[in-house]
């Protein structure tokens, strides 16, 4: 007796064979001639690109409240809901000292308060059906919920009370920094991680603000209090520094009274911002430091100097320029050392425009036997930048590819809030990117190269190389590149 299963089997057999009769008895030669095409002149030219759409820009509004506040709307009023984020200057660059702090204590924000245990935090959001979270960037950190628009008031008595009266938990302090822990040891031994940690010392120096990694080492971890944190909070939290940010379904005005309602009061923090960190003093020759993993099959390369901060004057030409070199996939470096050498799977450049003078940066991972060579070719690309500058065609394909990627930035709610607290936080205006993009436009190549000019000072720069020492010892033999030195993975100096 067979099962239903294979009886299932079976009539599927029997249908398809039927259905090959059927196309076998009825398909003629005739028929498959009838659905090849007549051959048609206009199939054989390709059809020509329309006019690209017009760049448009989310119109930010700001006003203040009296204690300072700031409020930044966005009005989306197609969206049942509205992501609202709480951003203060009071990042990682804030560290001084105890490197990790900032990013502890925002990650210990949002565990309680002086009423709400973290459990009971947590359900009170769960109950609004709001979705929070807070973290730390280099330049501030955000608070951040998303709920339906009816539930917005009740979610930002929440965020108030965690803003104004953290509770800083010593239990909840030392769990997560067990996680912050756990987290920096699965790292040692990653060239990726040590190789930028190593590259940032370098560049700004390890007393910098932006020379240390934003989630500390162990050892400057290890040693944090949960005081620290409260004494971060106090110092750099309050109106005067912060922003309140509003995407969605909600107007300037019904903001501003929700905000003074729930955050009027707030009092504490610095009378301003802060001040940007300084720029680092120029080095006098190019600095080659060497980070030995035996056995690497390849070399992680980095390249950087201090350049411009966000609001730099020139920002417009360096952005059309890095664009050229490394920032897209057609650029100089890609092309040479991928395409052309084919020894990585690709090369970069980027401009890391800041709140102080942040890094120019060229970086590729290459085959170790390839090392030297690799530097080499990056140095000779950068010295036909900075000499020749760029071609019209160059510069028309950088302008369009950099101005064509940035309405991604604005996709969604939350990338329109982030975009919004950046600007906030390095205290640009509310249309940078709009003006950015205007000047990005007007760019010229005489002005591109003269930012090719100011950013390739070579005897300004570092070079980290991550891999196998022996091997990249053999390259750089009498290749006379720069001053090399070995550390170790401690980041200390080594034999």
């Amino acid at each position: 007796m067979m099962g239903p299963t294979r009886i299932g089997l079976l009539a599927c057999a029997v249908a398809a064979s039927v259905v090959a009769v059927s196309c076998a008895t009825t398909t003629t030669k005739d028929d498959d001639a009838s659905r090849v095409a007549d051959k048609e002149p206009w199939r054989d030219a390709r059809p020509a690109a329309g006019a690209a759409a017009p760049l448009a820009f989310p119109a930010f509004q700001r006003a203040e409240l009296k204690n300072g506040l700031t409020i930044i709307v966005l009005e989306e009023h197609g969206l049942p809901t509205v992501h609202a984020t709480l951003v203060v200057r009071a990042g990682t660059a804030m560290d001084g000292r105890d490197a990790g702090l900032a990013n502890l204590a925002w990650d210990l924000l949002d565990e309680g308060t002086g009423d709400l245990t973290a459990p009971a935090l947590a359900n009170a959001f769960a109950d609004l059906g709001a979705d929070v979270s807070s973290s730390a960037s280099r330049e501030y950190g955000n608070l951040s919920v998303q709920v339906l628009r009816p539930e917005l008031e009740r979610a930002l008595d929440l965020m108030a009370q965690v803003a104004q009266r953290p509770a800083f938990s010593p239990t909840d302090f030392e769990r997560l920094k067990k996680l912050q822990l756990a987290s920096l040891k699965g790292k040692e031994g990653d060239p990726e991680t040590l190789g930028w940690q190593v590259l940032m010392a370098e560049v700004f120096g390890a007393d910098h603000a932006y020379g240390h990694a934003g989630d500390g080492t162990v050892a400057s971890v290890e040693k944090l209090k949960v005081a620290a944190v409260k004494r971060f909070w106090s110092e750099f939290a309050g109106p005067k520094n912060a922003a309140l940010v509003f995407v969605g379904d909600i107007t300037v005005d019904d903001a501003k009274a929700l905000a003074d309602k729930q955050f009027g009061k707030w009092r504490g923090g610095p009378g301003k911002a802060p001040k940007a960190p300084p720029a680092p003093k120029a080095r006098k020759g190019t600095r080659i430091v060497v980070i030995d993993f035996p056995g690497a099959p390849q070399t992680m390369i980095r390249v950087g100097r201090p350049l411009l901060t966000a609001a730099d004057p020139e920002l417009a030409s360096a952005t059309v320029m890095n664009q050229v070199l490394g920032g897209m996939f057609s650029s100089r470096l890609n092309l040479k050392l991928r395409e052309e050498k084919q020894w990585t799977y690709g090369a970069f450049s980027s401009v890391d425009a800041r709140y102080g003078v942040g890094p120019f940066i060229v970086g590729t991972d290459v085959q170790a036997d390839k090392t030297g060579d690799a530097i080499a070719e990056v140095f000779a690309q950068l010295d036909t930048l900075k000499t020749g500058g760029i071609t019209d065609a160059e510069l028309g394909l950088a302008k369009a590819n950099y101005l064509r990627s940035l309405p991604g930035l604005f996709a969604v709610a939350p990338l329109q809030t982030a975009e919004a607290a950046w600007a906030f936080a390095l205290s640009l205006p509310a249309d940078h990117h709009q003006k950015l993009a205007a000047s990005v436009e007007a760019v010229t190549a005489e002005q591109a190269k003269a930012a090719a000019e100011r950013a390739i000072v070579k005897d300004d720069m570092v070079v980290v190389l991550v891999g196998d020492r022996a091997t990249i010892e053999a390259g750089l033999t009498g290749k006379d590149l720069g001053e090399v030195v070995f550390v170790g993975r401690d980041g200390q100096p080594a034999k």
